[in-house]
Parts: structure tokens; sequence; C-alpha cells
């Protein structure tokens, strides 16, 4: 709702085009191998930038195009995250909060989200986000990867697996 309402309303209806997509790099490769690509600008998961950009399936951006922020820091250099690369700009954050219903716990009370992870303490059902990279995200730094790791580790070929099936 918030990109709809910062991204999409501002524009004249005629004048550009907003679609959904599935999320998924697979949809872009097609477009690419038809040569029938009807997307200017694509919203993707940091994950998937770094991959797009990495198989050359997104076209690279000249960084100076981007006005620096008010202090003059330029762009990629004022936010919490890494660029995932030249044919990417971060523009969106988001966050995953977790909770428990009060008393579903017997006894113990989880506290972090390793708890969460942890089946054989907190047995029960979970709920988690439908896209499976933000939950590797977070497995990953649950069972303590180093944040700076965390992309290395998705893009090899044991993560790259777990995810497609």
């Amino acid at each position: 709702m918030s990109q709809q309402t910062t991204c999409a309303d501002p524009w004249e209806q005629d004048s550009v085009n907003f679609l959904t997509y599935s999320g998924s790099l697979d949809e872009i490769r097609s477009q690419l191998r038809s040569g029938t690509v009807t997307w200017n600008l694509v919203d993707v998961l940091p994950y998937d930038a770094r991959m797009g950009c990495d198989a050359d399936l997104f076209e690279e951006l000249d960084r100076d195009t981007f006005d620096p922020a008010p202090d003059g820091i330029p762009r990629d250099d004022d936010i919490m995250l890494q660029v995932p690369g030249n044919c990417a700009v971060l523009q969106v954050f988001a966050s995953n909060v977790y909770f428990y219903r009060k008393g579903a716990c017997k006894g113990l009370q989880p506290t972090s989200i390793t708890d969460f992870f942890d089946l054989a303490k907190f047995s029960g059902g979970r709920g988690i986000h439908i896209l499976p990279n933000a939950l590797i995200e977070i497995a990953l730094l649950a069972g303590c990867a180093a944040v700076t790791d965390v992309y290395r580790i998705m893009s090899t070929d044991a993560v790259s697996i777990s995810i497609r099936q």
C-alpha cells in the first residue's frame, strides 16, 4: 500500500502503467529471451537484485544521475545496506515483526529470533512470509552468520537449490 501511495498515485493515470509481477527473475529472463521487454523499471528484493545484476538481467545505472543527500553524501553511501550492484537502486525498506501469543509457549517464553527456529524448545506451528528469501536471511542471522556474509551464503549452490524447491 505504501508503494502504491508514494510511487503510483502521484502519476497521471495515462502516463505510467504500473503492473504487479510474480517477483520471480524467471519472468524477467523470459521477457529478455523473447525480445518483448514490457517493463522499464522493476521492484525486486535485494537478493534478486544481486542475482539479476550478476546475471546481466538489468542495465547498469549511471550513479552520477542520483542526487546526493542534503548533507552532500552520495546516495549509495547514505543508506543502511550495501547497494546490490550498479544496476539497482535501494528505495524501499521493510521489516519483519515476529510475535507469539502469550501463554502459547508453556513455561519458557521466546526471547530471540533464534527461538523461532528452535522446534525442540518451542513446538507448534509457525507463520512465515510467503517469500523464502527474507526467511532464509533471518535463519542465517539466527544461526550466527555475520551480516556481511548473508548474501554470499545465499548465493551458494546449496541455498539456491533450496530456494527453488
